[in-house]
């Protein structure tokens, strides 16, 4: 029997930097809401948070920790807005400043469904926001996504048939050396056995994300 469990888990986009400082050229003075001037890069990126879990996370009862954009004295968060959510009711997701962090909060967070968010922050040093958060039974987690679970499979049957050619290989190798001796048998059985090793590497490795798939609501 599965249990069922929350799990909440995030991905990001590349980050993209919008205002390069260093840039001589650059006659462009960016300011923040209260007319100071933004000396440091700006950059923006976004964010997508789900719950890949199998029972709703409630606000109320779930979180352990809220889950929340961190920032520091070295990163400054200049906007933010929620670009798409996804789910079978109203979610009614929103974003509050507190203090330092950028927290979200809820009305319904069911499975399988989440939000896209976009914020622009300046960093110095290239520093980033730190994204954290818990809920019962799991730490909020930084996913891949798999955006196509067929191609993972393709790769899959792909290195099992070239895996058991270099077996087929290396078997006949084996033959020759052990009949023959030859030293240049003796050198091409070990490439070919360090061949299939690697291809065994790389099958198990793509074995695992096949396993650990998640698939981006969006």
């Amino acid at each position: 029997m599965n249990k069922k469990e929350r799990e909440p888990v995030w991905n990001a986009s590349p980050k993209i930097l919008v205002f390069d400082k260093n840039f001589t050229k650059n006659t462009i003075i960016v300011l923040n809401n209260d007319s100071t001037q933004i000396k440091d890069n700006i950059y923006a990126q976004e964010l997508t948070i789900w719950n890949a879990g199998d029972l709703p996370i409630d606000i109320n009862k779930d979180i352990r920790v809220p889950i929340r954009l961190v920032f520091s004295d070295s990163v400054k968060l200049i906007e933010y807005e929620i670009l798409n959510e996804k789910g079978p009711n109203k979610n009614n997701f929103s974003l509050n400043m507190r203090g330092d962090s950028l927290e979200l909060s809820w009305k319904y967070f069911d499975p399988k469904y989440g939000l896209k968010i976009r914020h622009i922050y300046s960093s110095k040093n290239k520093g980033f926001p730190i994204i954290e958060g818990s809920v019962l039974g799991n730490d909020l987690k930084r996913v891949q996504i798999n955006k196509s679970y067929w191609g993972k499979l393709g790769g899959l049957l792909a290195f099992f048939f070239f895996g058991a050619l270099t077996l087929y290989a290396v078997m006949n190798l084996v033959k020759d050396v052990l009949r023959d001796k030859k030293v240049e048998d003796i050198f091409l059985l070990l490439f070919w056995f360090s061949f299939f090793i690697l291809l065994v590497y790389l099958l198990f490795q793509i074995t695992l994300d096949f396993i650990n798939h998640y698939e981006s609501p969006f």
